[in-house]
């Protein structure tokens, strides 16, 4: 989920940013996705694996902000 807030209304014709406001009259446009299975699917294939070596490759990373 990605969300901000700002002055303007999002006009977004394919539908992708949902726009809202706060009760002040900002503005919270909204994108989200409810299944993130095809970023991993497109991540494992930009590298070339299939999802148990993806699986290994993450197992592999030192825990922690230096994994």
């Amino acid at each position: 989920m990605v969300s901000a807030v700002g002055d303007a209304a999002p006009h977004d014709e394919s539908g992708l940013v949902a726009g809202f406001a706060d009760a002040t009259g900002l503005q919270l446009p909204l994108v989200c996705t409810l299944n993130g299975a095809p970023v991993l699917s497109t991540v494992a294939a930009m590298l070339g694996v299939d999802f148990a070596e993806f699986d290994r490759l993450a197992l592999s990373a030192p825990a922690g902000p230096a994994g």
